[in-house]
């Protein structure tokens, strides 16, 4: 069509043109498949969250036996406990923990211990407008943090190998709870001990 009212070159022109803007729409958007199911209440090692067209998903490996890792929606997820005592060894787990500052304070240290894919969700009530900043202290390199805004959208990723990737400071563009999530990638435990101010 475009041909005969354009002419051949233009008509030309504008069917690759059409062709090709058809080809990036396409392969730019993401692609999903069910590549497994898992039964409920199946253990799974938590690497962190991020939001995908406007849904949390997370990579997550399975425990025991030959791992699969993956990706699945937040949705489908609980927060784990530490295993019973007498259990056998201890599986990983995420535990979350509600974040109060001392009285007249603008800030509080938040530390403790992690096994290799331990993680802690830290829940942090804040305004829109105010800063938050966070510092690991030096420590495991196998320690890191994620941010996560009130609508789980993340704010700040701990990237190996990153210019800033043991400390986060922004403007809250929300308000209500933010989630930090510290967690640990290496084998073995390792001590952590993040400074949190909110100002």
């Amino acid at each position: 069509v475009a041909t005969l009212a354009l002419g051949v070159e233009e008509g030309i022109a504008v069917g690759v043109g059409a062709s090709l803007l058809w080809h990036v729409i396409r392969t730019t958007r993401p692609h999903t498949a069910v590549l497994g199911r898992l039964p409920e209440g199946t253990g799974l090692r938590n690497f962190g969250c991020r939001m995908a067209e406007g849904q949390r998903w997370c990579e997550v490996e399975t425990l025991g036996g030959a791992p699969r890792r993956g990706w699945v929606a937040g949705t489908y997820l609980a927060e784990g406990g530490p295993p019973a005592a007498g259990a056998g060894p201890a599986e990983p787990f995420t535990r979350a923990e509600r974040v109060r500052f001392p009285t007249g304070a603008t800030g509080t240290v938040l530390a403790g211990r992690l096994n290799g894919g331990d993680a802690v969700n830290y829940q942090l009530g804040a305004r829109a407008g105010q800063i938050l900043t966070l510092r690991l202290a030096p420590g495991d390199p196998d320690t890191r943090f994620n941010v996560f805004s009130p609508d789980g959208g993340m704010l700040y990723e701990s990237v190996e190998g990153g210019p800033d990737w043991d400390r986060y400071r922004g403007q809250l563009a929300a308000s209500g709870d933010h989630t930090v999530t510290v967690y640990h990638t290496g084998p073995g435990s390792a001590d952590y001990r993040i400074e949190v101010t909110i100002e």
